[in-house]
């Protein structure tokens, strides 16, 4: 894919919970996009694999569904310590390009809070606190 066609890449912390059809399975996402992201996982699924993905909704504290298909698998990388994982492409992005964009934009807010050091994430700074 060339660089003109790739969708701007957002970089965000989130974990969420993935489903092949056989097992269900956890991962963090390294990025995403309007058309997809990528997933770090110990167990990527083969190219070509669809899953249903479970993000959690920070603002709504609800869960919503996204069915991706799985393009890419990169292994780990221990000459730079990156973990591998799978490039996902939203198999249904009109449908669900708002849920997608409300929960990046909440992501990215809560990118500002403070790093808990026992989970490795960045903790939502309080609403209304300033």
């Amino acid at each position: 894919m060339s660089q003109a066609n790739r969708a701007d890449r957002h970089q965000v912390e989130l974990k969420l919970v993935y489903d092949d059809g056989e097992h269900y399975a956890s991962g963090r996402v390294r990025d995403a996009s309007d058309t997809g992201l990528f997933l770090e996982t110990p167990e990527p699924a083969p190219v070509g694999t669809v899953l249903t993905l479970f993000p959690l909704d920070p603002e709504a504290d609800r869960l919503f569904e996204l069915h991706v298909e799985v393009v890419r698998v990169e292994p780990d990388d221990p000459d730079t310590h990156r973990l591998g994982g799978m490039g996902l492409k939203f198999l249904e992005p009109d449908s669900v390009i708002e849920q997608i964009h409300a929960l990046i934009e909440a992501l990215e807010r809560a990118q500002h809070g403070p790093r808990d050091p026992l989970l490795g994430v960045r903790i939502p700074a309080r609403r209304g606190a300033g």
